[in-house]
């Protein structure tokens, strides 16, 4: 399934899995460095029309696919790998809330559902269809 918000496709140009294994090894072999594999679950959320998860080892941001298992920490010095990723189930109808706002209001916060969302939209109505020149539905 297409997303609707930037994903690592968009963000850093990785379109796949594979290209994110690829993109950490070149980049920790550039620096001498190995990859680290690390276990923990990165949790997904929405900044600024980006799925992203906050890196455990050394807070940097990290591009999230919300279908994807793998994602990488390209921080410099850091270079982990992980293989676990808490999305939420509904991210879907996430997206399509936030597909309403501009950019820099497309936040969602790690346990936010689509529903507290539309609430948000609901209140914000008047704002949203003046920032956008229309009428939401």
């Amino acid at each position: 399934m297409a997303i609707k918000l930037l994903g690592p496709a968009q963000t850093v140009r990785m379109r796949t899995e594979a290209d994110v294994t690829a993109r950490v090894e070149r980049r920790a072999a550039a620096d001498g460095q190995q990859v680290r594999l690390d276990r923990r679950t990165l949790v997904a959320y929405v900044s600024e029309g980006r799925w992203v998860a906050d890196c455990p080892g050394c807070r940097a941001g990290i591009a999230i696919h919300p279908e994807w298992t793998t994602a990488a920490c390209l921080g410099v010095g850091c270079y982990r790998l992980y293989t676990s990723i808490a999305v939420p189930t509904d991210w879907v109808e996430i997206e399509t809330a936030l597909d309403v706002r501009d950019k820099v209001n497309q936040n969602a916060l790690p346990g936010e559902t689509a529903a507290a969302l539309e609430v948000e939209n609901e209140i914000h109505r008047g704002e949203i269809e003046i920032a956008r020149g229309e009428r939401i539905r």
